[in-house]
């Protein structure tokens, strides 16, 4: 991942948030490799790499799932 990417949240304990597609806007060195995204709703939040699933660019029937 790479600040610019679309990405999608990928915890399914949360469905309120797989339904949102955020960008990129900053990125934090670290172990957890931290991700500042803003939130098609408006919202933003700082989260770990592991929790988001970028999203594909060649194949956008997958990433609406």
């Amino acid at each position: 991942m790479k600040i610019g990417d679309l990405v999608k949240y990928n915890d399914s304990r949360y469905p309120e948030w797989s339904s949102l597609v955020g960008i990129i806007v900053r990125q934090i060195a670290g172990t957890a490799e931290y991700q500042r995204v803003i939130w098609n709703n408006g919202s933003h939040s700082t989260l770990q790499k592991k929790h988001l699933r970028r999203l594909n660019y060649g194949n956008t029937e997958g990433n609406l799932d």
